[in-house]
């Protein structure tokens, strides 16, 4: 059974990477996603029909940088310069929740510094095969 019931605040979820949270992280959002092939025909009576086709997701956030943090903007980006897939984790942590798994790769990470105002970072992460719903223990 969910441990968390009813609606709840989302700065509960966090995006871990490889098991570390991403820290000072401002929002999070997991996007799935699915191709819809055309398979209209003649037979359709003039109604568009498509088939399931490929799946696909990703996970997006935003955060504050931090050099001392253990998982912000600079691991971020080393994981593009060094080609790495990490394991990723959306997921508050309180068992008998769920949570949402898998293997991506960060497709981006940019980091900005304007004047007079915090340092900040944007991520984008690609799902490189299944994501997997869990409850968690």
């Amino acid at each position: 059974m969910a441990q968390t019931a009813g609606k709840f605040n989302g700065d509960n979820i966090l995006i871990y990477c490889d098991g570390v949270a991403v820290g000072h992280s401002i929002d999070g959002t997991l996007s799935v996603s699915q191709d819809l092939p055309d398979a209209t025909t003649k037979d359709s009576s003039q109604w568009v029909e498509h088939i399931q086709g490929n799946r696909s997701w990703e996970v997006s956030g935003s955060g504050l940088v931090a050099f001392d943090s253990s998982m912000n903007a600079v691991e971020l980006i080393d994981f593009i310069l060094n080609s790495n897939d990490v394991s990723m984790r959306f997921s508050n942590s309180n068992a008998g929740d769920i949570e949402w798994r898998g293997q991506v790769s960060v497709s981006s990470a940019s980091f900005s510094a304007p004047q007079n105002s915090a340092a900040g970072y944007d991520f984008t992460l690609t799902g490189n095969g299944a994501l997997t719903k869990v409850t968690i223990t």
